[in-house]
């Protein structure tokens, strides 16, 4: 593209203001984030530390017969209590369960379920770092939905480590500032995709070309940093281009601190059947990008620079 500089300048600017208008994160998340689920005074005989300690021991001493605050790990855990405080305070409940896993947690959930029940939702989440698996479901005022997951977590014992927990707690920490990052660079990557005369199609809410962008500006507070891309190539193309591209690393998941790239009909998305991948539009020429948080104009680059080659 010529003037590769101006233009990215001209997104950039334009990205920010949208960040700057439509992101608009619950009043005080910052500080539930950095300080929710921990209280220093509760480790007072270890220092009072600012950061939650990391407790690892799998059972616990008992005053007497019965009389104790812990037990078992997997029936409760100082760390894994600091983390699901924090995240039922973030999400408005008054309790939380953390899992081992996000189908552990579905699991939970569905043996839980009758026959014609709904699921209205269920959130995929930002860890943060790309080093833990968890899952977490949120309750308020249902004391039988509460007793439920937490007596599958002491049975199944699907719950997560104490150094999980700790990772968890700690992505948390810096989500709200590291979101908007998220969203901006998302934005960015995704205006000047749709610039470049060999990416057909941009999906992401933000994008005015989006069918639903009026309704995303007023059901959401912000956007995530995903971004579909259709490329006007054909899978031998689409191939090459993931596997030499910069700084983009191929890999599946998202979420994390660093960008990744996927081809879903051949990775995420390849045990699905062909004819259900062609009628959800998971073509060969589909990519999935998650944007981190390094130099957009470097992500850009290296789009662009892959894009160029492109026979």
């Amino acid at each position: 593209m010529a003037d590769f500089d101006k233009t990215f300048s001209e997104v950039s600017q334009l990205a920010s203001d949208l960040v700057e208008k439509y992101f608009r994160p619950f009043d005080g998340i910052e500080t539930v984030a950095t300080h929710g689920g921990f209280d220093s005074d509760a480790v007072a005989d270890v220092g009072r530390p600012v950061v939650t300690p990391i407790v690892l021991a799998t059972t616990f001493r008992q005053l007497s017969p019965g009389v104790a605050k812990y037990d078992y790990i997997r029936g409760g855990n100082y760390s894994r209590e600091c983390l699901e405080k924090c995240i039922a305070a973030l999400e408005g409940g008054d309790h939380c369960s953390v899992y081992s896993s996000g189908l552990a947690c579905l699991l939970a959930i569905v043996q839980k379920l009758c026959a014609g029940d709904h699921i209205v939702a269920s959130d995929d989440l930002y860890g943060g770092h790309s080093d833990v698996l968890m899952g977490a479901v949120i309750t308020k005022n249902r004391p039988e939905l509460r007793q439920h997951f937490t007596y599958t977590q002491m049975a199944v014992g699907a719950v997560p480590s104490p150094f999980d927990c700790y990772l968890c707690l700690r992505g948390i920490r810096t989500l709200p500032v590291r979101m908007q990052t998220h969203m901006r660079n998302a934005l960015i990557v995704a205006m000047m995709l749709e610039r470049h005369p060999k990416v057909e199609k941009v999906i992401h809410p933000a994008l005015k070309s989006h069918p639903q962008h009026e309704l995303a500006l007023k059901q959401m507070r912000g956007f995530s940093g995903m971004v579909t891309v259709y490329l006007r190539c054909n899978e031998a193309q689409t191939m090459d281009f993931v596997k030499n591209i910069k700084i983009f690393m191929l890999a599946e998941s998202l979420g994390g601190y660093e960008s990744l790239i996927e081809i879903p009909s051949i990775m995420t998305h390849a045990s699905v059947p062909p004819e259900i991948r062609a009628k959800n539009g998971i073509t060969d020429s589909m990519l999935r990008l998650s944007v981190g948080l390094e130099s957009a104009k470097d992500l850009v680059k290296a789009l662009y620079d892959g894009l160029d080659k492109l026979d």
